[in-house]
């Protein structure tokens, strides 16, 4: 049975996708379990856990890596769209590392199949053996960060190499309590104890039994140690897979919830727009219940989103990446809302000098930009002009259709352009870098051919056009 515990404002829509796929929800709400049947409920500790991203943008799997990696099989077979970074080694993973030099105040420690950052008080000699475990796993060719504090993992507590007795925020009130007074009972020397969620419905017994069967690891992970004569792995942690949902699947999310619970149109895209707006959707969604209003309070939703938006007003662009950086460009003024063509104006002004990258053209005190973005699109066009308003050159960024959010608009890049300047024909850029990140499975073939197939549409549109 694989049993995934959730959290957050993506629970219902993605437990309904488990349940389908024969997965049980682990330690579930009163709430979660009404809505996914008794059936599909365990009390048992989750293999895996999803909770929300920082940003509320999307989701994050951990754990077993098997369990794992059927879920996000799972997900992305019913939303297809959504951006996919797969992160290693695994968290906690411990290894035998080897210290290969020091930079600053960090070193570099070699790892079996790669390279680690260590940032730490101590001190070591270049060669020296080292024990550590992955605290932020790499993605996309970054090298993951490790700490000496090394961790043994176990379902309802992780041990912790000099640490202290803690107990997890969601735990809460007397069994809070309860929980640290069994940790100081229960502390190996040496190690501390982190008791997970998952301890909060756990009986007494079966904690102790895995606070004893975890003390037995850490002491056979010490031997090894001790044994090992080459940078080598110890123990595998647990993977870590990341979700980001674009406009188009956060809807299809939506569409999930609905089939279990009373939902409104925009539903996780308001949830992850703060709290005043989440308010107002359990508000509206409490109103559906008993009144047949539908399609007016989406609107007043839709319309409390936008009231912000006008015409001189400020405006973030809030450009997150396939690697999963976010860049906010701006804020600019808003030269224009045509929701009729669907797009926004905005004025970029633009300090400092050097090249604008893609255009390969003199960045000049004065310059300013006019940037369009397109609503139900996937481009966001700037044109550059100088401050004497002689156009410098036009960018294309190709992006997911954006979100609005109170004063700011999102999307997520999709790496390749399309850039034109004057005297020159339009062409396409970072091709290849869209192809990478599909090669690694970021982007799924779907997604990948459309922003190769919106790419060769602005090109032709931008040559068969005069520049203005």
């Amino acid at each position: 049975m694989d049993a995934i515990k959730l959290r957050g404002i993506y629970t219902t829509a993605i437990a309904a996708i488990l349940v389908s796929h024969g997965f049980k929800i682990a330690q579930p709400s009163k709430v979660t379990a009404e809505r996914v049947g008794e059936s599909h409920v365990t009390n048992e500790a989750p293999q895996a856990v999803i909770i929300d991203k920082a940003d509320k943008q999307g989701i994050r799997i951990r754990g077993l890596k098997e369990v794992v990696d059927k879920a996000a099989e799972a997900i992305l077979e019913e939303l297809g769209d959504a951006i996919v970074r797969r992160y290693s080694p695994g968290l906690y993973s411990v290894y035998a590392g080897v210290v290969k030099e020091r930079r600053e105040d960090v070193y570099i420690v070699e790892l079996e199949g790669g390279k680690g950052i260590l940032k730490c008080r101590e001190e070591y000699s270049e060669g020296q053996k080292v024990l550590v475990c992955v605290v932020r796993p790499g993605f996309a060719g970054s090298a993951p960060h490790l700490s000496t504090q090394v961790r043994v993992t176990g379902r309802y507590a992780y041990l912790i190499r000099g640490g202290r007795i803690t107990v997890s925020e969601w735990i809460k009130g007397w069994r809070h309590s309860e929980l640290l007074n069994l940790g100081r009972m229960l502390k190996p020397a040496g190690w501390g104890i982190k008791w997970r969620s998952s301890a909060e419905r756990a009986k007494t017994t079966e904690l102790v039994e895995e606070i004893a069967s975890l003390k037995k690891r850490a002491e056979e992970l010490i031997r090894r140690f001790d044994e090992a004569a080459s940078a080598s792995l110890l123990m595998e942690g647990e993977q870590v897979i990341e979700m980001e949902f674009p406009r188009d699947v956060k809807l299809k999310l939506d569409e999930k919830r609905g089939e279990v619970a009373v939902t409104v149109r925009g539903h996780h895209r308001l949830k992850a727009a703060g709290p005043k707006f989440s308010a107002l959707v359990d508000l509206a969604e409490e109103l559906l219940k008993k009144l047949d209003v539908r399609r007016e309070l989406e609107q007043i939703l839709e319309r409390k989103l936008e009231e912000w938006l006008e015409k001189g007003g400020n405006l973030l662009i809030e450009h997150s990446t396939l690697k999963g950086n976010v860049y906010k460009l701006g804020p600019g003024k808003v030269q224009e809302v045509n929701h009729s063509q669907g797009k926004i104006v905005v004025l970029r002004q633009f300090k400092g000098r050097g090249r604008y990258d893609g255009l390969d053209v003199p960045k000049e005190e004065g310059d300013y930009g006019l940037t369009e973005i397109s609503l139900n699109g996937w481009t966001t066009t700037t044109r550059y002009f100088s401050k004497e308003g002689e156009l410098k050159g036009i960018y294309v960024n190709i992006n997911t259709p954006p979100e609005l959010y109170p004063g700011k608009i999102r999307y997520i890049d999709l790496c390749i352009d399309v850039v034109k300047i004057p005297g020159s024909p339009a062409k396409i850029i970072d091709r290849e870098e869209l192809e990478s990140y599909w090669k690694l499975g970021v982007i799924g073939e779907k997604l990948y051919r459309k922003a190769l197939q919106e790419a060769q549409k602005v090109m032709e549109r931008l040559e068969a056009q005069p520049l203005e």
